[in-house]
Order: structure tokens, then sequence, then C-alpha cells
């Protein structure tokens, strides 16, 4: 479990810019208040989280990797280390391939955040490698479950292809999808 230290920045971010390769089966989980990729992380069978809150739990052996703590929503406008208000709570412009795995952006926001919850450009991939189809969760939600926030891709290639088809999720309380390709078919 981990709860963000009392006195702790409020801005705290986790943010890529380079290249992460998680070996096969791995977990890679970035959670802070606010999470931006611009670069590449790569989990071969494995499983992505991008994910905004105050508060969560990581959670192995359950459906989600991260759940994010009952009323620690994001709230407000949050602020990047520069000062200037953050783009989304989770900004992806970066590459995220998990072949044969499960990618999530999951930002835990109350209805009055005004940051964009999740942010996607770029390219995210989960294409399966044998007879199951990958997984990709865009969502924004409170910890009441309620959807929350904007659910934004622009100029975004998400796939979920494969020999299966496979599944995209895209939850929010506005969720919109811009010049993006959204691609979840199968081969057979």
């Amino acid at each position: 479990r981990f709860e963000s230290v009392p006195g702790a920045p409020a801005n705290a971010m986790v943010v890529n810019d380079g290249t992460i390769n998680i070996g096969r089966r791995g977990v890679a989980a970035f959670v802070a208040p606010a999470v931006s990729n611009s670069g590449v992380i790569t989990a071969d069978m494995g499983k992505v989280q991008l994910g905004a809150g105050k508060g969560f739990t990581l959670d192995l052996y359950g459906d989600q990797l991260v759940t994010f703590k009952v009323g620690d929503e994001m709230t407000g406008t949050l602020m990047g280390p520069d000062g200037t208000p953050v783009k989304a709570l989770i900004d992806n412009t970066g590459t995220i391939s998990a072949k044969g795995g499960q990618i999530l952006l999951t930002a835990s926001a109350a209805r009055d955040v005004v940051n964009q919850a999740v942010n996607v450009g770029g390219t995210i991939t989960a294409s399966n490698v044998r007879k199951r189809g990958g997984t990709i969760i865009l969502s924004s939600k409170n910890s009441a479950g309620e959807a929350t926030g904007v659910v934004e891709m622009k100029n975004a290639n998400i796939s979920a292809t494969g020999k299966v088809g496979g599944t995209i999720i895209a939850q929010g309380q506005h969720v919109k999808a811009l010049g993006s390709i959204l691609d979840a078919s199968g081969r057979r």
C-alpha cells in the first residue's frame, strides 16, 4: 500500500522520457498524482499501468494491477514542478507495448478535477501472441466507481489485435477520440 507522505509536494510526478524494458511476464507500474510518458515502455506478456492518484494498493493477483484508495481522488488543478498546470493526470505521447499483455492508463479523479484525466497520443499496443487478445483500458473513475473526467485520444494509434481480437475500453465522464485509430480486430 502506498500513501503520499504528509508534507510531500502535491505536484509530484513520474516522468519517462527514455526507454524502459520490462522482462517477459513482468510488471511496470508508474503511479503518482500525475504520470507522463513520452518515451518507450515495453513489457511483453506483462502488465503496464500508468496510474494517477494520491494513494493506491498494488494487487498482483486481481484484475487491476493498482487499485486506488477510497476517497483519495485527485481534485482541483494539479500543477507541474515548473508551476504550470499539467496537461493531464495521465499523459502518454510515447509508445507503450505489452504484446500478449495488459495496458492500463487509469486516473482516480473527482468530479471537480480541472485537468484532463487521461490524454493519449502516440502508440499503445497490447496485441496477442497466442489465442488470447490483449487488453487496453483507458479509465477515469472516482473511488465509488463512477466515470469522471475526460479521457481523450488525439492522433493516437491504439491496437489490441492479433489472431484473436482483443479489448479496448475507454471510460470517463467524457470520452473523445480525435483523429485516432482504435483496432481490436482478430484474424479469425
